[in-house]
């Protein structure tokens, strides 16, 4: 009989050791969604948001674009609301693939970091490779048909 006792006080100190060691109230700060989408391709990038599973604490909040060469796009704004963390891009950004990668302490003082990848196609790079081809078709084909006529002119006998 004292052996089933003991099964129940030990049970029964468990039980109180457990309940008094803390426990953090849920796991790590997940990412749910961002804007852009990773793997986004986009003509530009103006504003970046994260979307968080729980609470995030403001404190040491990042936002970092990086193009692949290693050139970092200047990040301004970043800010924290409830699960949001979010940032501005200063400037138009030019061509590239590009990491944007983010770290952030969720309210259980895990810190949280990791990176999403996106290229970017600038139209008005676009545009002005597209106008430098054809302003060097048309310097071609001016030389080509002014040699074709000055050859035509040579041919001619004098009069």
């Amino acid at each position: 009989m004292s052996f089933g006792r003991r099964k129940w006080g030990f049970g029964l100190a468990l039980v109180i050791f457990l309940s008094l060691v803390p426990v953090a109230a849920g796991g790590q700060a997940r990412l749910l969604s961002s804007e852009p989408v990773d793997g986004a391709s986009l003509t530009d990038v103006e504003g970046i948001v994260f979307e968080f599973d729980s609470l995030l604490r403001p404190d040491d909040a990042q936002i970092r674009v990086l193009r692949r060469d290693g050139t970092e796009i200047n990040v301004v704004g970043v800010a924290v609301s409830e699960t949001f963390l979010s940032a501005r891009v200063e400037g138009q950004v030019p061509s590239g693939n590009y990491e944007i990668s983010y770290v952030v302490e969720g309210s259980d003082r895990r810190v949280n970091e990791g990176s999403i990848r996106v290229s970017v196609e600038s139209p008005e790079q676009s545009l002005s490779g597209g106008l430098l081809a054809v302003v060097g078709i048309a310097i071609a084909m001016s030389i080509f048909l002014g040699l074709v006529f000055r050859r035509d002119k040579l041919r001619r006998p004098a009069r």
